[in-house]
C-alpha cells in the first residue's frame, strides 16, 4: 500500500538551470551579477540553441501553476538556504528557539514557524545590509525542453516583477483562449522594455521573460487540440523519396501484389456482393467503411491532414501511400493497417 503524504507526493527529474546573467568581477576582484540580453545556458541546451538563445520552445508541464511558476517573497542566507517564504498573508520561517529571531549563521537550535507575512512592509524585506538576510519577490519558472535530451523540467528564477507579470499574464491569456496552459508548444522569451529609474526618473531598457505562440493564433488554437503524440512527433519530411528510399533499399519486402481489402462499420465487417475474398486478390472498398471513417472524423474534428501525419509517424504504415484523397489511401491499407486506423477512431471516440 502506498504511503500517506510520502507517496502520493511525486516530483518530476530536475536536469538543470538556466540563468539570466552572469557574475563578473570588479576592479578589486569582487564578483556582482550581471544581467544578460539571452538565456545562459547549460552545455547540453547550447548545443540545441546555441551560446546566446533569446527564445526557447518549451512546454509547460502541468496546470498546477504552484509546480511550474511557484511565486513568493523569499528570503535566503547563505549558510542555511531558503529561510522565509511568504505570500503576502501568512509566512513559514526558520527561527533561532533561543531569540525566536530569524535564524542567523551563529543560530545552535532551530525551527520552523508559521506566521503572518506582511510583504513590502517586512523588515526584512526593507533590509539592505550585506550578509543579512533580504526577502524580495522571486518566480521559479520549470518547463520542459522537448528537443533538449533528457526527460524532466529546466528551471529559470526571477525576481523581476515585469516578468512575473508578463508570465502570469500571459499564461492566463493562453489558458483562456485553448483552456488548457500545459503541453501547449510555446516559446519562452527574453525581450528588450523600458522601465523608469525611480532615483532619475530616466527610462532604462532591461529583458524580461514572456510566454509567446509559436506561430500564429490559428496555429495555436489547433495545437492546443491536437493529442500529445502529433505535437512531439516530427514531421516527416519527404514522404516519396521515403518510398523511393524503401522501393531501392529492401525490395523483397515488396508484396507480390497490391491487395484491397473491404471493410465496413464496426461490428459490421461483411465484404460486399461480388468482392473477391481469396487470399492476395482485390476487393472493393467498402462505401459504408468510408462513410462510417469521414463521419467519425467530423464527431472528432480530426482534420484529414492530421489523420495523415499521424499515419505517418505509425510503423505499420510505413510504406503505405499517403497521397490522393482519403478512399484512395484507404484503399491502399492492408487489413491489419485498416484495423489499427479504425481502432484509434474507436478510442478517440470514446473519449468524446
Amino acid at each position: 500500500m502506498p504511503i500517506k503524504g510520502l507517496s502520493d507526493q511525486l516530483r518530476m527529474p530536475r536536469l538543470g538551470k538556466i540563468h539570466l546573467g552572469v557574475k563578473k568581477l570588479t576592479a578589486k576582484g569582487a564578483e556582482y551579477p550581471s544581467a544578460t540580453d539571452y538565456f545562459v545556458c547549460p552545455p547540453e541546451v547550447k548545443a540545441v540553441f546555441g551560446d546566446e538563445p533569446q527564445s526557447l520552445p518549451i512546454y509547460i508541464p502541468t496546470e498546477d501553476a504552484e509546480y511550474w511558476a511557484s511565486q513568493y517573497y523569499r528570503a535566503y542566507s547563505q549558510t542555511r538556504g531558503l529561510i522565509c517564504k511568504g505570500d503576502g498573508i501568512a509566512y513559514q520561517r526558520m527561527i533561532d528557539t533561543s531569540t525566536k529571531e530569524i535564524a542567523g549563521k551563529d543560530a545552535k537550535n532551530v525551527a520552523w514557524v508559521d506566521g503572518t507575512c506582511p510583504g513590502r512592509d517586512c523588515p526584512i524585506y526593507k533590509e539592505t545590509r550585506r550578509g543579512f538576510p533580504q526577502c524580495r519577490e522571486m518566480m521559479c519558472l520549470q518547463f520542459m525542453l522537448p528537443d533538449v535530451p533528457g526527460v524532466g523540467v529546466w528551471q529559470i528564477d526571477t525576481g523581476s516583477i515585469n516578468s512575473i507579470r508578463n508570465i502570469n499574464s500571459e499564461a492566463a491569456l493562453i489558458r483562456q483562449i485553448c483552456g488548457r496552459i500545459n503541453m501547449i508548444p510555446l516559446n519562452l522569451t527574453l525581450e528588450a522594455g523600458e522601465t523608469n529609474n525611480p532615483e532619475t526618473g530616466k527610462k532604462q531598457t532591461h529583458y524580461f521573460l514572456h510566454l509567446r505562440e509559436r506561430s500564429t493564433l490559428h496555429a495555436l488554437l489547433d495545437d492546443s487540440r491536437k493529442p500529445l503524440y502529433e505535437l512531439l512527433a516530427p514531421p516527416v519530411a519527404d514522404l516519396e523519396e521515403a518510398a523511393r528510399d524503401i522501393e531501392e533499399l529492401w525490395p523483397e519486402d515488396k508484396p507480390a501484389k497490391t491487395t484491397t481489402i473491404t471493410f465496413s462499420k464496426p461490428e459490421q465487417a461483411q465484404p460486399e456482393q461480388g468482392a473477391v475474398t481469396a487470399e492476395g486478390q482485390a476487393q472493393k472498398v467498402s462505401p459504408d467503411f468510408l462513410v462510417w471513417v469521414r463521419e467519425t472524423l467530423g464527431e472528432l474534428n480530426w482534420k484529414y491532414a492530421e489523420v495523415v501525419g499521424w499515419l505517418a509517424t505509425k510503423e505499420i504504415f510505413v510504406g503505405l501511400d499517403l497521397r490522393g484523397k482519403l478512399s484512395e489511401v484507404i484503399g491502399r491499407m492492408s487489413t491489419e493497417q485498416a484495423k489499427v486506423l479504425q481502432s484509434e477512431i474507436e478510442d478517440r471516440l470514446k473519449m468524446v
